[in-house]
């Protein structure tokens, strides 16, 4: 039964369009075979083409750091950062250690989770002095420590994700969406802030962004927003810090709230990640009240935060011998239909 579990799990992940080459890596000791199965994901990305997937089977065993260098269109696809609220028999994620991206473009990276998997915890997206870009980076529904892009860094898309100790933006034409974002000082420029979670900070420094739609919960000293060149747009501030930058007059809400009055639930604790329930707005206040009409801050906007458990495909027929000995190989008959 565990050997026919196995090779079901691995039929799913093989499922993709035609055209484009999937590649399975598992480092859970189960015994596969074939030209694109690996069990280190280093390996996998060494010899990726241009279109590949590579699916990285939830494991509990961290796939470690990686570097991807002159890569592009690639995408990483886990188990998603947080299975076990939907599917208790997937224990585990798919847990990376630091992703480290220099000359890149067009990478998607989708339901992997970072977190004392390795020398750092994150993405460090052309964190050099050499003159090199990367560009057109994606990154959903994924939960990690820290994110830092250099000046080479132009189109970082981070949406519906976890960040929940440091991030450092520089390089330009960034969106931040969607996500859930706890550090006591980000440093962020040239971006775009829509309908996030901004907790737990008490300075916020950077230049040249937009925010709309966002909630703000901050400590600290007043005037926490400092520097100039910002503009903000229908977003919610738990209190009145004095705001003496940028564009502050289109709509914005300022209330004296605690967390509790916000949400139905507690907040996060992202760096144990233990408890966690679905975000669930209580103010009406916020509730339908963003200039697209749905909700102010991460539940609303394009891409409503939601659990991440990455849609696998549904299976629609399934045909197994009634009787299998042990050791002997058989066959198996499997009609899937993709969600």
């Amino acid at each position: 039964m565990k050997r026919l579990a196995t090779t079901l799990l691995l039929i799913l992940f093989s499922i993709s369009v035609q055209a484009q080459r999937t590649i399975i890596v598992d480092n859970t000791g189960i015994e596969a075979e074939g030209d694109h199965i690996f069990t280190d994901l280093q390996t996998a990305i060494n010899t990726a083409q241009s279109g590949d997937i590579i699916h990285i089977i939830h494991s509990p065993n961290s796939y470690g750091d990686i570097t991807i260098n002159s890569k592009s269109n690639l995408t990483f696809v886990g188990i998603g950062y947080y299975p076990d609220i939907q599917i208790p028999s997937a224990r585990y994620n798919s847990e990376i250690g630091e992703v480290n991206i220099f000359q890149s473009s067009n990478l998607t990276f989708r339901g992997l989770y970072s977190q004392n998997g390795g020398t750092g915890e994150g993405f460090q997206i052309e964190n050099t002095t050499d003159n090199t870009s990367s560009t057109d980076i994606f990154i959903e529904e994924c939960l990690f420590r820290d994110i830092y892009t250099g000046s080479g860094a132009n189109r970082i898309v981070i949406s519906n994700s976890y960040i929940y100790q440091y991030i450092d933006l520089t390089g330009s034409n960034h969106t931040v969406r969607n996500s859930i974002i706890r550090d006591q000082s980000p440093v962020v420029n040239r971006t775009d802030f829509e309908n996030n979670l901004i907790a737990n900070f008490s300075n916020f420094t950077g230049a040249a962004n937009d925010f709309t739609n966002n909630i703000f919960l901050y400590t600290g000293s007043s005037d926490p927003l400092s520097n100039e060149g910002w503009s903000f747009v229908n977003n919610f501030f738990n209190r009145d810090a004095g705001h003496s930058v940028g564009n502050f007059d289109q709509d914005n809400i300022i209330g004296n709230l605690a967390y509790s009055q916000i949400f139905e639930q507690d907040i996060p604790d992202l760096s144990t990640w233990s408890g966690y329930n679905e975000l669930t707005l209580k103010s009406t206040l916020l509730i339908n009240a963003g200039n697209d009409g749905t909700d102010i801050g991460p539940t609303g906007g394009s891409s409503p935060h939601s659990r991440s458990l990455l849609s696998l495909p549904s299976i629609i027929e399934l045909i197994t011998p009634t009787k299998v000995q042990e050791g002997q190989d058989f066959e198996v008959i499997l009609r899937a239909k993709s969600n």
